[in-house]
């Protein structure tokens, strides 16, 4: 029998902890917005030679077991292969309506084709395929100037995008509260490593992936699993001995305040937010999460936020960045990291 325990934080450093913060800027999440709106009011199109992008309506023959099979088959046209990978698909770019293409599918990508109704291949096999080309069709987004401002009932696009500022200013300011608090996690996690308790986390993630009989997308969804089991853990311990170590007790008016930020941040109103939590979370949720939110305010007045040069894009609430910290962390132990690993190495070696 083994046993893993749960992990005990002890931070080093509260008072003048210098954590990088890289905050979601106003003007970006405006034009991610005005993108939006831009493919929300995409047209589709027919046309007539087929370019990268586009969506192909396909007639597709090939032989199986002996038999000449057509088939029906929607393609999205991939954009040319760069140096060193290949598409065969790629071939269909510059086909004209009845047009015909020879194509070395493997089964797996013809059965993706077809879709519904396909014949049973072997997903790795290759089938020369003849691919005749019935319609095409592109899908046009408008380009983000006055004129689309217009058509979304504004006077011009600078008058577009300052009423779209105006109206996600605040959800902004919130957004960068939370970013805020995920910085502070983050940074103590890389101040005060702790081992993670990876085979209970391991076997989460396998349950959830279990239901998924292909093995290939089992194992793939498992890694994703694993990412966010390990991203729950590592915030869920660090909140339990951050309460600890910063004991508040919430208010009345702190708990209206918490109900005010999440509900701005959903975009909904406040009375509506309390009566989804209380279908949707338990009654120990929802007591702990203004609790986490309280202590990690009174922990942002305490350390010092710096904005670090240069500043990438990605967010830094990347599950992958912790996945990553955990395993330098093992690192530091080499002699209890090979003692844990080695039944999981030797089961590797026979699979």
């Amino acid at each position: 029998i083994e046993i893993e325990h749960e992990p005990t934080v002890e931070f080093k450093q509260l008072e003048g902890l210098r954590v990088p913060l890289y905050d979601y800027p106003l003007e970006k999440e405006v034009e991610d917005y005005l993108m939006t709106l831009s493919r929300e009011n995409a047209r589709t199109m027919d046309v007539e030679g087929v370019e990268a992008g586009d969506k192909a309506e396909l007639e597709i023959s090939f032989d199986h077991e002996s038999e000449r099979l057509s088939h029906n088959a929607t393609a999205d046209v991939p954009a040319p292969a760069e140096e060193g990978e290949s598409d065969a698909l790629t071939a269909l770019i510059g086909l004209k309506t009845g047009d015909k293409a020879e194509l070395n599918l493997d089964g797996s990508t013809i059965m993706g084709l077809i879709g519904e109704g396909t014949p049973d291949l072997e997903s790795e096999a290759i089938y020369p395929v003849e691919a005749m080309l019935n319609s095409a069709t592109r899908v046009v987004y408008p380009e983000i100037d006055d004129e689309f401002a217009r058509d979304m009932e504004y006077d011009d696009l600078s008058m577009m995008r300052e009423k779209v500022s105006e109206e996600l200013k605040l959800a902004n300011e919130h957004k960068n509260i939370n970013n805020k608090h995920d910085s502070m996690i983050v940074r103590l996690y890389e101040e005060n490593r702790f081992e993670m308790p990876m085979k209970t986390m391991q076997h989460i993630a396998s349950q959830a992936a279990e239901e998924f009989p292909h093995e290939e997308l089992r194992q793939y969804l498992m890694q994703q699993y694993m990412m966010q089991v390990h991203s729950e853990f590592l915030k869920s311990y660090i909140l339990k001995s951050l309460r600890a170590a910063l004991p508040i007790e919430v208010t009345d008016e702190m708990l209206e305040e918490f109900y005010t930020h999440q509900a701005i941040l959903q975009g909904m109103p406040m009375e509506a937010y309390k009566d989804k939590i209380e279908k949707e979370q338990s009654e120990e949720a929802r007591k702990e999460n203004p609790l986490n939110y309280f202590t990690l305010q009174k922990l942002a007045e305490m350390v010092e936020f710096y904005t670090p040069e240069p500043t990438p894009e990605a967010g830094i609430e990347d599950a992958e960045v912790l996945e990553v910290h955990e395993d330098e962390a093992q690192a530091e132990e080499p002699d209890k990291e090979e003692q844990t690993d080695k039944p999981q190495s030797e089961e590797a070696e026979k699979e």
